[in-house]
């Protein structure tokens, strides 16, 4: 529903000239933004790498429930957790159209600066 007008209703004003809006929404785990570019609008949701191991688990099993192996869908994976960075990108095939992204998860974990390591969901807008 969000996603469909870019995140228009959920996103405040930004504090800078950042490319990023706080939320409206909250989590309860992590920090929500809207991403504002020039071609879409995107939900990231930041959460800490050490509180994110349930999150994890879950995100890969809707990715294999909802994605995997279907025909309109593409899954591409890139980087592992070993290299300390991790993508999965899903895409929607439409007949005559190329794919798009519309869901993306990030595994981030930085060696020297701990607290920096993150797992981000992204929403893609329209």
């Amino acid at each position: 529903m969000h996603a469909e007008n870019s995140f228009k209703n959920i996103a405040e004003e930004p504090n800078d000239s950042s490319a990023f809006s706080p939320c409206k929404l909250k989590a309860d785990v992590g920090e929500l933004k809207i991403g504002r570019y020039l071609y879409t609008a995107t939900l990231n949701w930041i959460i800490p790498l050490a509180q994110s191991k349930k999150i994890q688990t879950d995100v890969q099993e809707y990715i294999r429930t909802n994605f995997l192996g279907k025909p309109a869908y593409q899954v591409v994976s890139d980087g592992t957790e070993e290299e300390g960075y991790k993508t999965n990108d899903v895409y929607v095939s439409k007949e005559n159209e190329k794919p798009f992204a519309f869901f993306k998860t990030i595994y981030y974990k930085a060696k020297n600066e701990p607290e920096k390591s993150n797992f981000t969901i992204i929403v893609y807008g329209k």
